[in-house]
């Protein structure tokens, strides 16, 4: 792409603004490259555009071609790194100002990059299969004319593939489905009732959140979904419900700084985490480095070899064994074999 908009940098100076500005895109420098001639500095995809179609430089029109241009210098480089700018999808509602360097680090979290896709309409992720995720749509679609049948005493009706539900319809009798895309339309303006998480952890909350909605038809599968990448990311037992009726009650305990409530559209999504341990999700984490394999020292008179050696020991008893007592159990024996007592 070419260079990034100079208004997207609201600190920068009007020196700074000439000196990093390419002179091809009138923009700030994206990935810059200096030529050798008359070591000007341009965006990389701007004077790799400009010498398709010119044998000379732009500046001082010698002969070029693109093996006489080189990667910009560090200073140059870590100068513009420090450069506050705004996020990618400041359009879209966040107001995230962050360092230049930092700036590709948030893209990728940033809660408002959902990016739906042209073809289905569906959120676009790695493994995106549009034909899937339509038999899926179908499929979900058919359940919800069954429910409504089932409702209405077996009379038909027709849902609409297109998410123009009536601003009318009545709530009772709205499919998951219809629910769900209402939803949809509002994920760039979700209203937080209630949030006692840190920063980050009810940023990446928002993320799983607006994501699954993006992706489900099925709000049972939103809240398992939510659910499961919250226990993935922070440990054992969190809950996840949605209410999207004025009759709904419920009663729970959460751990501190734990609990979030949002309202999407019509629903009310509550997320929070209770004070138990659940092994398998523990066993999950450790697999997949959620928590680290190391263990944090407060006192020991072991040298160096035999804490790495019981540090595996642990950590091994943890992914083999079933519940916390069998683990115990497990490492107790084998430090025995590994260390036995000295008569």
């Amino acid at each position: 792409m070419p260079g990034y908009s100079v208004d997207r940098f609201p600190d920068l100076s009007a020196e700074d603004r000439e000196e990093y500005t390419c002179s091809i895109c009138q923009e700030i420098f994206n990935t810059p490259v200096t030529t050798s001639c008359c070591l000007q500095t341009f965006c990389d995809e701007c004077i790799t555009e400009w010498l398709k179609t010119n044998t000379t430089c732009p500046y001082d029109r010698k002969p070029m071609t693109s093996s006489q241009l080189s990667r910009a210098s560090r200073v140059l480089v870590n100068t513009m790194g420090r450069f506050k700018i705004r996020c990618d999808y400041w359009d879209k509602g966040c107001r995230q100002v962050t360092k230049f360097a930092e700036l590709p680090q948030h893209t990728v979290n940033c809660s408002y990059s959902i990016v739906m896709c042209a073809k289905c309409q569906n959120v676009m992720t790695l493994e995106h299969d549009c034909i899937e995720l339509l038999r899926a749509e179908i499929e979900a679609l058919k359940l919800a004319i069954n429910d409504r049948d089932h409702t209405r005493n077996n009379q038909p009706v027709a849902i609409p593939l297109s998410s123009n539900v009536s601003e009318q319809t009545p709530i009772s009798t709205m499919s998951d489905y219809e629910v769900l895309n209402k939803c949809r339309d509002k994920l760039h303006n979700i209203e937080i009732l209630d949030n006692q998480m840190d920063a980050n952890m009810s940023k990446k909350a928002m993320v799983i959140i607006k994501k699954e909605l993006a992706q489900q038809n099925s709000i049972f599968v939103v809240c398992k979904h939510v659910t499961q990448q919250m226990e993935l990311e922070y440990g054992c037992n969190w809950s996840c419900s949605a209410n999207w009726d004025t009759g709904y009650k419920s009663y729970f305990t959460v751990v501190g700084g734990r609990y979030l409530r949002v309202k999407i559209a019509m629903i009310t999504i509550k997320l929070y985490q209770s004070p138990r341990l659940n092994w398998n999700t523990f066993k999950e984490r450790v697999k997949s480095n959620k928590i680290s394999r190391k263990l944090d020292i407060v006192k020991t008179d072991m040298n160096q070899t035999m804490v790495l050696n019981v540090t595996g020991i642990i950590f091994d008893a943890i992914e083999r064994k079933g519940n916390i007592n069998d683990t115990a159990e497990d490492i107790h024996d084998n430090m025995r074999k590994r260390y036995p007592t000295k008569k």
